[in-house]
């Protein structure tokens, strides 16, 4: 496999975590995410589906192995992120519901 064809696979892959992160966010997950962290996520989904094809194809040699590199690191990124919005989301749902509980005792 060639590496230019390698950076293109990795970049449309950390695009598309990024890109279903936002789309969890906004269309499965049941409880209403902040609108910014869903366009943030989407923006740079986006954004890495399109760089990726311009770095591989300017790229000579030896930044090709970094933009391989790069793909990686914004794959981990993605997940990493998810994984925390998702946490961050959670508590705040907690500390919503309890003034509610608090309140009804």
């Amino acid at each position: 496999m060639s590496e230019t064809l390698l950076v293109d696979l990795l970049g449309m892959l950390a695009g598309s975590v990024w890109l279903c992160a936002a789309i969890y966010f906004q269309m499965i997950r049941r409880k209403a995410v902040h609108p910014g962290f869903v366009g943030a996520l989407s923006l740079i989904g986006i954004a890495l589906i399109l760089s990726s094809s311009t770095v591989a194809l300017a790229a000579p040699g030896r930044i090709e192995i970094f933009a391989v590199v790069g793909n990686l690191v914004f794959i981990a990124l993605g997940v990493v992120s998810s994984v925390a919005l998702e946490r961050h989301a959670a508590n705040q749902e907690r500390k919503d519901v309890e003034p509610i509980n608090a309140s009804a005792e």
